[in-house]
């Protein structure tokens, strides 16, 4: 609803007239007409006359949306202010044109490559949620073309999954799903090649290589059916392809510039997840630019945005991200610093791309430069783990049973008799999975998990150990790649990874000036277990914590983090834990961030 579209017509014959206006709720049809058959147009600008019926409906790009049908009949048509007009939507006629308009060759000239026409409907990515907002209809309405969706689907995958999710009121709300042709109604019964099981609103497809018509490679349109007449209807779409290897090539190399194409869209559309970057910033890095250069900047508007730690998301209509770049072209630049807010921080940092120009495809490249620290790459794999360190990593919800991207690895040095990998849930009722494999982070494929060791329990409490007669049996002197997979959806958690070598790296030093209490590793987060207290304490000394700051070091950031209704205080002090003298204290309820 609301998008500019142009009419061009030569009202029996004569010369051509433009009208411009916009999109409405589809109106009053012709008798015994089909209303899901045709969008309606309300011009502001001049108005249409009789003779034109079949004349085009453009897009502001200029593509083709729909054919005049009718309007108002009336011997004074230029009092008619707004002047509403109805089109027979081109996406329910095309699948009868299509074999005239397709694959034709009558010896003219070949188009040239890349010139196929941009795709109707607005692209999912894998396993992203979209929001909709459809209706409210006079009648049952089938939402396709351009309000509709699409997936591309690669050679090689194994099954799609494709969830609505609706929002608030309960609508009679399905979808349907067809290959390389947009889901149609004819005769009263829509045409495609899947439908979901019912009109709940809350609706699950699978499709794989068993169903009828099996899963191919190539693209899938979604349209969604709203039987609640007079009602609107808001909520998620989430397709997710599997079976395929989960892909490594978005991760970026410092100094190497890599390429994109992201589109078309319909509307402004985040590309993260399989369709953004990742980029590993080593410890003691100083800054880190990140800058986008687009090929056609005058004509597609591109933004950016890093996040540090976890995926970009949409929350409304706004991009979760740490920040951004929101310029009014096609190239933006970000660039980082100990200064900014918040901080440069080693790790992975997640890069989404967002575009906010309708029917194009935008394309162009994404360099990285980081100063300071070792930009050498890691081995495939990801973060490396201190032994009998206990590292707490924060899950989001995935939408479906997923290998998570971050992956952690342990240095099994020469001596070493074995290695120990724990993972513990500390959110019950979801279901992790743990994998090993060695020299080479654990991966999909074929639809499985490929590794050396798995640890696969209901409760999500986990561990593997490996030791000489193991089979593979450990290998000293090499590093182990530890994976987590995620087998319960929509549900967000927490666990503690633990990798313990015996015999084989040192233990920690010690505190510094004979201290007690529990060594923080810089980046890494450590549980927080209070016991009740009917009055303020202090926990310090054997219940606090240290950090060995090292030489050089200029900044040390400690922050403390719950999400419980407490009240904690945090000091710190320089080579002696901190301690009670009079009555003094001062704070921040449920976290603080000290500097």
């Amino acid at each position: 609803m609301g998008t500019a579209l142009t009419g061009i017509h030569h009202p029996s014959g004569d010369y051509k007239r433009f009208s411009r206006g916009r999109r409405v709720t589809t109106g009053p049809q012709l008798a015994g007409a089909n209303p899901a058959f045709y969008y309606t147009v309300s011009f502001g600008e001049g108005l249409i006359e009789g003779g034109s019926s079949g004349s085009g409906l453009f897009t502001e790009s200029g593509v083709l949306t729909s054919m005049l049908s009718s309007g108002p009949k009336s011997e004074t048509p230029c009092n008619i202010r707004p002047f509403p007009a109805n089109y027979g939507r081109l996406s329910d006629a095309y699948p009868r044109l299509r074999e005239y308009l397709e694959g034709r060759n009558t010896g003219g000239t070949n188009p040239p490559p890349g010139a196929t026409p941009p795709a109707a409907g607005q692209a999912l990515v894998s396993g992203v949620a979209r929001n909709f907002t459809i209706g409210p209809f006079e009648s049952p309405t089938l939402v396709s073309g351009e309000e509709g969706f699409y997936i591309d689907v690669p050679a090689g995958a194994t099954r799609l999954d494709v969830r609505i999710t609706s929002v608030g009121a309960e609508p009679e709300l399905g979808f349907w799903v067809r290959y390389e042709s947009q889901p149609s109604v004819q005769g009263g019964r829509v045409v495609a090649d899947h439908a979901s099981p019912a009109a709940s609103g809350f609706e699950t497809l699978a499709i794989d290589l068993r169903s009828s018509p099996a899963l191919r490679s190539g693209r899938y349109y979604i349209a969604l059916g709203l039987f609640t007449t007079n009602s609107q209807a808001r909520g998620t779409i989430t397709a997710t392809v599997s079976g395929t290897p989960a892909p490594t090539t978005n991760l970026l190399t410092p100094n190497v510039p890599r390429s994109f194409r992201i589109g078309p869209v319909t509307g402004g559309t985040l590309f993260n997840g399989s369709g953004g970057f990742r980029i590993q910033v080593p410890e003691g890095a100083q800054r880190m630019i990140v800058k986008l250069t687009s090929d056609r900047p005058d004509v597609y508007d591109v933004d950016l945005f890093p996040r540090h730690g976890q995926d970009t998301a949409v929350a409304g209509n706004n991009v979760i991200s740490d920040h951004s770049s929101t310029g009014p072209n096609g190239n933006e630049e970000i660039n980082l610093t100990q200064a900014s807010q918040p901080p440069l921080r080693p790790g992975t940092y997640f890069v989404g791309l967002g575009l906010y120009t309708n029917n194009v495809t935008a394309t162009g490249n994404i360099l990285v430069t980081i100063e300071g620290g070792n930009t050498t790459p890691p081995p495939t794999g990801g973060n490396t783990l201190t032994s009998g360190q206990a590292l707490t990593l924060n899950i989001p919800a995935q939408a479906n049973s997923v290998l998570l991207a971050d992956k952690y690895q342990s240095a099994v040095p020469a001596g070493a008799t074995g290695l120990t990998v724990r993972l513990s849930n500390g959110t019950p009722g979801i279901d992790y999975d743990l994998f090993v494999r060695r020299n080479s982070a654990p991966e999909v494929s074929g639809g499985r998990v490929t590794a050396d060791f798995a640890s696969e329990g209901a409760a999500g409490d986990e561990l593997i150990t490996i030791n000489a007669s193991s089979t593979p049996p450990l290998v000293a002197g090499s590093t182990y790649f530890i994976g987590i997979a995620v087998l319960t959806p929509n549900r967000a958690g927490s666990v503690t990874l633990t990798a313990t070598v015996p015999g084989g790296s040192p233990p920690p030093p010690p505190p510094p000036g004979g201290a007690t209490g529990t060594r923080l590793n810089p980046g890494a987060t450590a549980q927080l277990n209070i016991p009740a207290s009917n009055s303020g304490r202090l926990l310090a000394g054997a219940n606090g914590y240290y950090v060995t700051m090292p030489q050089g070091a200029q900044r040390l950031e400690l922050q403390l983090r719950t999400g419980q209704d407490v009240d904690l205080d945090l000091y710190a002090r320089p080579e002696a834990p901190p301690a009670v003298q009079g009555a003094r204290g001062s704070g921040a309820k449920s976290g603080l961030t000290l500097v």
